[in-house]
């Protein structure tokens, strides 16, 4: 809107479509894991379960919805515990190194990690104050997530665990943590937290780019008719 109808527009419609296909990558991400621990289910209809549950909450009571966050700040406070509390693996535990990958895979698995913190500004309808909330609490977001990865590099480094440790074995976090599960847990919960960061972002977007005529405004009027009866 700052930009102009056009300028935002270029940019706001593919915004929506990154968040709304976003819910179905962070959903399959979760059912995956959790078919990792389970493997007698179906991860089509793991993931087809948890979609229809976010929605239906989301639906129900985006208050009830974002104060889920709670749990999920507590659950990835936790795994962050049990990591820090944790020893070098036992070798034997430890899988194979695996080839190299290349920079494009590597930034494809990196950059989701850095991209929950524009969930707030999608959310700014819900906020008191967004032109203080925003700005304070999107540094913050970036301050303390930059904190966690450095001083996980740092508490990993004096592991002295050898490199080629490092790129071949995905679940090392795990395995080296005090608690294991607990890291599962944050894992998922961190998870499903994306999903519902962006099953409540994506229709925001998509009510002011109808408000602004950019795509026809029964879309956002029937996104206004949910969040009256939520």
């Amino acid at each position: 809107r700052s930009l102009g109808v056009e300028a935002g527009a270029a940019v706001g419609f593919p915004l929506f479509l990154a968040q709304a296909v976003s819910i179905a990558f962070y959903i399959t991400g979760f059912s995956e894991a959790v078919v990792a621990l389970a493997p007698a289910l179906d991860p089509r209809w793991v993931g087809l379960a948890t979609l229809a549950g976010l929605g239906l909450l989301a639906m129900f009571s985006a208050d009830l919805t974002l104060r889920t966050q709670y749990g999920v700040m507590v659950l990835v406070a936790l795994s962050l515990v049990s990591i820090y509390a944790g020893s070098a693996p036992d070798p034997a535990a430890v899988v194979q190194p695996s080839p190299r990958l290349g920079f494009w895979p590597v930034l494809a698995v990196y950059f989701p990690a850095v991209t929950g913190i524009l969930a707030g500004v999608s959310l700014s309808g819900e906020l008191a104050r967004p032109s203080r909330a925003l700005p304070l609490g999107t540094l913050a977001a970036v301050g303390v997530s930059y904190l966690i990865y450095l001083s996980l590099a740092l508490f990993i480094n004096n592991l002295s665990i050898a490199p080629d440790v490092l790129i071949g074995d995905t679940m090392l976090i795990q395995k080296l943590a005090h608690v294991g599960l607990l890291v599962l847990l944050g894992l998922w919960a961190a998870s499903l937290s994306s999903a519902v960061g962006c099953l409540l972002s994506a229709p925001r977007t998509l009510q002011a780019l109808a408000n602004d005529r950019v795509v026809p405004l029964f879309l956002g009027l029937l996104f206004m008719y949910f969040v009256a009866n939520s």
